[in-house]
């Protein structure tokens, strides 16, 4: 009987390569200026970390109809498919059982009763809850929480924002500071990230009541993240999200005014 020799294949490492999201986007550091309570152990000036990569693909739901919980999560039941928690991306709210937590879910409760209801996430978070944007008639409800003093921006995922946005939340924040609205009306408000370790005591430094512009210093844009909107038009966008990534990015012809805001039949 003769014998043969057996050969085992080489086996290939395979490289998966994902081209259907927009990658990590550059972090953008902020440096607020407020002093934190060094006596209290409050941390209200935040730390600025850089999170792991993640997908910054955008998907869309349009909402049939909406639940707020809190000032920065409310549950939503889609045109079509199961009802999704979803959380607010790029902002801390009270809690409900802080100092402004009512108040706060009273103010999102206003924004998305005003029209329809649309929601931009990209990623679902550690609790199964999509976090995301919430669009009412294209007026971002995330911003409005921090224009109105009913919200921090939470900088220490900002990452998962463009820089677009990342901007326009810190300033937002500083300018509610500086009118003194909402939850700055308070001498030494607690900052929710405080609250849930269990710190009752706010920040009573100067509290953020001097207009100080925050210092941002933005990173070069990866060509990884950038390279599919080099050529990108308006038409290419299923979302205002996604043309404002593109802005981001350098693509300057889909703003052919200049004023910032791009694609403005679909970012209004």
């Amino acid at each position: 009987m003769k014998r043969f020799a057996l050969f085992l294949p080489a086996m290939l490492a395979l490289t998966a390569c994902n081209t259907d999201g927009f990658g990590e986007l550059p972090s953008v550091y902020v440096k607020n200026n407020y002093p934190s309570n060094t006596t209290t152990g409050s941390t209200d000036t935040q730390p600025v970390v850089t999170p792991p990569v993640i997908d910054t693909s955008l998907k869309t739901i349009q909402a049939q109809s909406v639940r707020v919980i809190d000032g920065d999560t409310l549950e939503v039941i889609p045109v079509s498919g199961q009802s999704e928690r979803v959380r607010l991306m790029g902002i801390d709210a009270p809690e409900s059982d802080q100092p402004y937590g009512n108040t706060s879910k009273s103010s999102l409760e206003t924004c998305v009763s005003l029209g329809n209801v649309t929601i931009e996430w990209i990623k679902k978070d550690q609790y199964d809850r999509l976090v995301g944007k919430v669009l009412v008639n294209s007026k971002d409800c995330n911003l409005e929480q921090v224009k109105k003093g009913m919200a921090w921006h939470y900088k220490q995922y900002q990452s998962e924002q463009t820089q677009s946005d990342q901007l326009t939340y810190s300033n937002a924040e500083v300018l509610a500071r500086g009118a003194k609205v909402g939850l700055w009306q308070d001498s030494c408000p607690i900052a929710p990230w405080d609250w849930r370790k269990g710190i009752r005591t706010g920040n009573c430094g100067d509290n953020g009541t001097s207009p100080t512009t925050p210092v941002i210093v933005p990173s070069e844009p990866s060509t990884a993240v950038c390279n599919q909107y080099k050529n990108a038009t308006c038409g290419s966008f299923s979302s205002c999200g996604q043309a404002k990534q593109a802005l981001a990015c350098g693509n300057k012809q889909i703003d052919g005014d200049g004023d910032g805001i791009p694609c403005e039949s679909i970012c209004k």
